[in-house]
């Protein structure tokens, strides 16, 4: 959430924020402020079942997007150093195990999309290395949308590293400048 509200500072409209980091999960920004839900778990993408009988997650359910676009499957490839993964894709290194994980999280994106109709934001760690990649997915995409031929609501986060850290302080500055 915390990061979501960093990267909130940046549209001018509602937005989803879907951080894709050593766990999965999110932030849905409505008029400039984080929706929370009704039992505050808005935003726990992570545990959204995209494969039915599919991969066992860490939760305990079956198929959870969480099990299929985590940062970990990515740098567990390369001793858990995910910019080496980086390196070596860019070396034509794991072209497979990257479409993989784009078809994933082109299916998600999709989803998202379809139910919130705005702008998604690709951020966590997986997502400050997304610039160079945001193409191809909007590709999938678009290919997946049913109402639009352009994925161009998709974009990559502003906070490369410590999003959280920003978005908390930010929360804390705005609301000692709106006592004042």
């Amino acid at each position: 959430n915390a990061a979501g509200f960093a990267e909130a500072k940046y549209i001018d409209n509602n937005a989803v924020y879907l951080s894709l980091s050593d766990s999965v999960g999110g932030a849905i920004i409505l008029s400039d402020n984080i929706y929370m839900g009704d039992n505050v778990r808005a935003g726990e993408f992570g545990h959204v079942t995209i494969v039915p009988n599919g991969k066992k997650c860490y939760c305990g359910k079956i198929g959870c997007f969480d099990s299929y676009c985590n940062a970990s499957l990515l740098s567990d490839l390369t001793d858990g150093k995910l910019n080496l993964f980086f390196e070596r894709l860019d070396n034509g290194e794991f072209l497979d195990v990257w479409k993989n994980y784009l078809n994933y999280l082109s299916i998600m994106v999709n989803n998202l999309r379809m139910s919130f109709d705005c702008d998604i934001i690709i951020g966590g760690y997986v997502g400050s290395y997304f610039q160079k990649y945001i193409d191809d997915l909007k590709k999938l995409v678009s290919k997946l949308n049913t109402f639009e031929n352009s994925a161009d609501y998709i974009k990559v986060c502003r906070h490369n590293f410590e999003a959280s850290a920003i978005g908390a302080s930010l929360k804390h500055i705005y609301d000692f400048i709106d006592g004042i």
